[in-house]
Parts: structure tokens; sequence; C-alpha cells
């Protein structure tokens, strides 16, 4: 768990004056999906930030993989 994460989210505002129960009850609960447009920019700085990248060429290379696998992961 990311407790910096955690701890940036629920210093928001929204969960000013809350309960510890509360701010459970919150933020375990589901928000309505959005849908918006993300550039091919945007969707390659968070692989590379987050280690998707990597992990999807460390499956390509591996050749005791799937072919199949190793093809998808090529291709995303």
């Amino acid at each position: 768990m990311d407790y910096n994460l955690l701890y940036n989210e629920i210093s928001r505002p929204q969960y000013a004056g809350m309960i510890d129960a509360e701010i459970v009850t919150a933020l375990n609960t589901l928000s309505e999906p959005t849908r918006q447009r993300v550039t091919v920019k945007r969707l390659q700085e968070v692989a590379y930030q987050s280690g998707v990248d990597t992990a999807l060429n460390a499956v390509v290379l591996d050749t005791s993989k799937p072919t199949t696998l190793r093809a998808l992961c090529q291709t995303v």
C-alpha cells in the first residue's frame, strides 16, 4: 500500500470532519465511471512511469512464454 497516496487522498476537503469509518466507506464506494479521450503520448508516459512498459517487454523477450501472449504484449 502506498501510504503517501492514501494520505494525499484523505487530506482532500471532501473528507474533512469524517471519522475513520466514514472515510473507509467513502473510499470503498465506487464512483461513476468516466470516459475521456487519452492521447497515445499520455498512455506511453504512464506505461513508462508505472513500469508496465518494462514488464511487457520482459514477456516479449521471454521465449518460454506462449507465442500468443508474447504477441499480445508486443501489440500492447
